[in-house]
Parts: C-alpha cells; sequence; structure tokens
C-alpha cells in the first residue's frame, strides 16, 4: 500500500495531492447531496415498499437507521402527498403498516427518470473507459477506507502533528 503521508513542504504554498484530492471530495460531495433531490429519504422508503410490499412503521425506521420522529415526520408528509397508505395492523393496533400508493408508484417512477438524466448530466464529460476508470479507483479508495478509525485523531496515517491525510 502507498504510504504518501509525507506533510506538505511547497515552498510555493501551492496544494498538495493529497490536498488537492481532499478538497476535490469534500466539493463533489457537498454537490451530489446538493442535487441528490429534497427528500432522499423519502426515496429510500419508496423503494423499499415497491420492493417489500408493505411495512411496519418499526421496520422502516429500523432499515433507515433514523429516530422515529423523523421516520414519522416522513411519512406524515408521504401521506399528505397520496405516496403511502397507513392502516392500522391487523393483530397488533398499536403498529401502522404502511404500503406505497399508484401515486407514490409514479412518483418513484419519475425520480428515477429524473436521477438517470443527473448522471447522464454528471458523468457525460467522461468517456465509458475514464468511467469504468473512475469506479475502479474510487472503490479503491473506499476498500482502503474501511480499515481507516472514524476519529481522525486515531488515524494511524496522520502525521505527527495530529493533520489526517485526507
Amino acid at each position: 500500500m502507498n504510504n504518501n503521508t509525507t506533510p506538505n513542504t511547497n515552498t510555493n504554498n501551492s496544494p498538495s495531492r493529497q490536498e488537492q484530492l481532499a478538497s476535490l471530495m469534500r466539493t463533489l460531495s457537498k454537490q451530489l447531496m446538493r442535487n441528490s433531490g429534497k427528500h432522499p429519504g423519502k426515496t429510500r422508503i419508496l423503494r423499499m415498499l415497491c420492493q417489500d410490499g408493505s411495512l411496519t412503521q418499526q421496520e422502516i425506521q429500523s432499515r433507515l437507521d433514523i429516530q422515529s420522529g423523523s421516520v414519522s415526520e416522513i411519512l406524515s408528509k408521504m401521506e399528505t402527498l397520496g405516496l403511502i397508505s397507513r392502516e392500522r395492523h391487523s393483530k397488533d393496533r398499536r403498529k401502522f403498516v404502511i404500503s406505497i400508493t399508484t401515486a407514490g408508484r409514479k412518483d418513484l417512477v419519475e425520480h428515477d427518470i429524473r436521477r438517470h438524466k443527473r448522471q447522464d448530466a454528471r458523468y457525460g464529460s467522461l468517456t465509458p473507459e475514464e468511467q469504468d476508470e473512475l469506479i475502479r479507483l474510487l472503490s479503491k479508495l473506499q476498500e482502503a477506507w474501511k480499515s481507516l478509525p472514524a476519529n481522525p485523531a486515531e488515524n494511524p496515517a496522520a502525521n505527527k502533528k495530529g493533520e489526517s491525510v485526507v
């Protein structure tokens, strides 16, 4: 594994490769989040319901790994928009069973069409070969980063001053 943890010693104050990579990754991450749609949780819920049929609110909460209040808020908005229906569980009246409606399925199809157009716009400047290379490189980074601790101070790849290389 390459260990390019040498601090930037450029005398002309130009950013190191690692600084440039980190800056580009931050910028791209922000752009992806900003352009991914207003309610990514809504789309994930619709997709789960499309695949699995009906789910309880607790099952949705568990799979999304978010607070129950957040799930309730999202589901209320989705119900108001007619994307889902909520009915009492037949065996446990304390629970609600959530199902996707026809309008929810239509919304999901329209979302997927918009998503494909966004992806074409995002990656269309790269040739298929360049896209393959980017996938390979990002996958390599993703695999390498799995072993890094979440806290940068605990990162063994950090230099002696405590500066993270990423």
